[in-house]
């Protein structure tokens, strides 16, 4: 769903996080190797225990989609056309924020966003709209109105842009809903998110069979690492990068699906008319990469987790990187899962779940110990994978933007931001801008399992 710029200021107000060398105002998150995956996999009871089989997480992911059909969409039972009403609504979701904001560092006009509105063709929708399948061939950023340019909440932020909602890996299956007025921008559906993107960034198939072919390809490569670059041809300038969790189909089946030099995967192109075609590109045996979705267990939770630690802080999917969500998102889709894009929708209540809102500090830390490794901790747009306890703290790794500086007060009585933006391990004991700790600021614990 298009996010309203409500998701940005919630979290350049309020995001947390602490310092670059992971020592925070007395909490030391590196000492004794906490900063590495294996300190906490050694305190696990059954690390390599398979929290659920396959077949039980597709189960889970129709539950998902069963409880938020409209954010978690089942592509292969979306309909091949949209009423005149249906696509006028969902084009109508991207609203354009309220207060000042800058392009440039010039104070954003009411005019801009009209020809936005203007670009976005809702008067080119027909009483019946034919859907089109298409597969992105590179990493596209999925946008809330047809423009590559952002705009910020303050003059020189370049990190925090409104319009961006996510990134979309290369060879995506998507959904084509509408067009922008010249053409160049497509409003699509992927299999969590509406958005639009670049026209140059898909591939139209030729039918929908050639499409759910692709999609629903049985011998497939997931990507296992944090990123991977790949050269589609010797001669790209730019390799292609997929985050953890993509999915690539292999070119052949052979056995165990590897050749001597590496896999042999089928990549989506787009021909001169815009067609879909494929190629074979080899992606070599030493990469990050398996056949099919890790085993889930949490040993694999926390390993995947630790993959990102140190990387970038990427507000939807900015620097080829992650935010606070996307995070989660990725993590477990490694192993097969289908989540919600935003940290507030990851929320839904599928699995097992704790309401912890209205809870006294106590009840609390009752709760929190009752929370297994790998679980996910959210308080108001954000969320955190929970690592585990040690003596009286909660420890967790996240992708945090900045915390709140409990030594300087601004004069509305918030406290001071400190930036910065990387994927850290800390405690639950730092401070939100409002004074709160994140402990205090929780509002739902989640164990993603039946």
């Amino acid at each position: 769903m298009v996010i309203r710029y409500v998701r940005a200021l919630l979290c350049i107000v309020s995001l947390l996080c602490f310092t670059f060398n992971g020592v925070v105002e007395g909490s030391a998150a590196v000492i004794n190797g906490q900063a590495l995956a294996e300190y906490w996999i050694s305190k696990l009871a059954a690390p390599g225990e398979q929290i659920m089989s396959g077949k039980q997480i597709e189960k889970y992911n129709k539950s998902i989609q069963r409880k938020i059909p409209t954010v978690v969409v089942d592509l292969h039972k979306y309909p091949d056309q949209l009423a005149k009403k249906t696509l006028t609504t969902l084009l109508g979701e991207a609203i354009a924020p309220e207060g000042e904001y800058f392009v440039d560092g010039v104070p954003v006009t009411a005019s801009y966003y009209g020809q936005l509105r203007a670009r976005m063709n809702v008067n080119g929708v027909k009483e019946h709209n034919p859907v089109a399948y298409g597969i992105t061939v590179v990493r596209s950023n999925l946008r809330t109105f047809p423009t590559k340019i952002g705009i910020f909440e303050t003059k020189d932020d370049k990190e925090f842009d409104i319009f961006q909602e996510t990134a979309v890996n290369p060879a995506e299956p998507v959904l084509i809903l509408h067009r922008s007025m010249q053409g160049e921008w497509c409003y699509v559906q992927t299999s969590n998110y509406r958005g639009w993107m670049p026209t140059e960034d898909l591939a139209i198939a030729a039918s929908r069979k050639d499409w759910l072919q692709y999609m629903d390809e049985a011998h497939y490569l997931v990507i296992t690492g944090s990123s991977l670059k790949v050269k589609d041809s010797p001669v790209a300038s730019e390799p292609l990068v997929f985050e953890m969790g993509a999915k690539i189909p292999l070119a052949e089946a052979r056995g165990n699906d590897q050749i001597q030099d590496g896999y042999v995967v089928k990549l989506p192109a787009r021909g001169k008319q815009g067609q879909l075609y494929f190629k074979k590109v080899l992606i070599e045996s030493n990469a990050d990469v398996r056949v099919g979705y890790l085993p889930y267990t949490r040993a694999n939770i926390i390993q995947q987790a630790f993959k990102f630690y140190g990387r970038p802080y990427g507000w939807g999917g900015m620097h080829d990187s992650v935010d606070c969500s996307s995070l989660t998102m990725n993590v477990y889709r490694s192993f097969g899962f289908k989540l919600p894009r935003n940290a507030d929708q990851q929320e839904v209540k599928v699995g097992k779940v704790i309401n912890l809102n209205t809870q006294t500090p106590e009840e609390k830390t009752k709760n929190l110990q009752v929370l297994q490794p790998g679980a996910t901790l959210h308080m108001n747009g954000h969320v955190m994978l929970y690592l585990g306890q040690e003596g009286d703290k909660f420890y967790v790794i996240h992708a945090l933007a900045a915390y709140g500086d409990q030594r300087h007060k601004n004069s509305d009585g918030t406290l001071q931001r400190i930036e910065t933006m990387q994927v850290m391990v800390s405690d639950l004991e730092l401070t939100r801008r409002n004074g709160k700790t994140f402990k205090d600021s929780i509002i739902v614990g989640k164990m993603i399992e039946w």
